[in-house]
């Protein structure tokens, strides 16, 4: 998983109670996929991601540029994507935090 800009093993990911994605929905979210270590229409989910961030009146997190980056670094290290698992489909959600 990767959250706040850090890849970690699924079970420390944790949402804190009192973020807005998660009292009020104020959250966006792609599904993208990925395909022999191409990533799908990349561009296009993360402008429709920002587009709804905006829509919100949601600011994306920082280095938000960077989730090209942090989506091929989780691909990675679950090896998917890639030769052994070619398919993989990956959920980005971004929310408004606390």
């Amino acid at each position: 998983m990767w959250l706040d800009g850090e890849l970690l093993p699924a079970g420390r990911a944790r949402v804190p109670i009192d973020d807005l994605g998660f009292l009020y929905g104020a959250a966006c979210f792609e599904t993208v996929r990925a395909s022999h270590g191409h990533i799908f229409r990349l561009d296009r989910h993360l402008q429709r991601l920002a587009a709804g961030l905006a829509a919100l009146g949601v600011r994306p997190p920082p280095g938000a540029a960077a989730l090209g980056e942090a989506i091929v670094a989780t691909l990675g290290a679950n090896a998917l994507g890639l030769a052994g698992l070619p398919d993989a489909r990956v959920r980005l959600t971004v929310t408004a935090g606390r």
